[in-house]
């Protein structure tokens, strides 16, 4: 290990330290050595031309990437279900999948000034299968998937994308889009 690796390894681990501390109630004030951890911290990110929020940021991505996998979920299939704000056709369609199916399902939007749960990383990561409500979407999607970070799971691996062509013309949970749903979702 070169000392520019030795250095993201105590960083990270500094960081990590930081956060229990925080967590049990210890402020920077209470630990003489938690402001120059930080220092450090920060002083070798702005070396390498990065900042804390985009530390932050990465570690946060990568907890999410790890909980998607949480084994307590249990085997159920996992469909993320998604439009473009994930507030009509993608609850409704998780909903159904959950209710008809037992599916373990989530709802997210792929338009992020609209959504409000975005289309993620995390959340393409965690979906045996992904549920759509246009092509386009699909195309989204497929950004997604392929932007995943190296190393993970699912890279390279075909995550179905079923696209049900469903326009944004329905109430959440009407008996229409119910009916539209359920005769356009096809079991596999």
């Amino acid at each position: 290990m070169d000392r520019a690796e030795a250095l993201e390894k105590f960083c990270r681990e500094a960081l990590d330290f930081n956060d229990w501390l925080t967590s049990v109630g210890i402020t920077e004030e209470g630990v003489s050595g938690f402001p120059f951890a930080k220092k450090v911290i920060k002083e070798h990110l702005e070396y390498q031309g990065r900042s804390m929020t985009i530390l932050d940021s990465q570690k946060s991505d990568m907890n999410q990437m790890g909980n998607s996998q949480n084994p307590w979920q249990g085997e159920l299939k996992k469909v993320l279900c998604c439009c473009s704000a994930g507030l009509l056709r993608s609850p409704t369609t998780a909903h159904l999948l959950n209710q008809k199916y037992g599916y373990n399902t989530r709802a997210c939007g792929l338009e992020p000034e609209y959504a409000l749960i975005p289309c993620s990383q995390a959340l393409v990561y965690w979906a045996d299968e992904i549920v759509v409500m246009d092509s386009t979407q699909a195309l989204q999607v497929e950004e997604i998937l392929a932007s995943l970070p190296e190393g993970t799971r699912k890279k390279g691996m075909a995550t179905p994308i079923k696209i049900l062509k469903i326009q944004d013309s329905h109430a959440y949970m009407s008996e229409e889009l119910q009916k539209l749903i359920l005769e356009k979702y096809h079991v596999n």
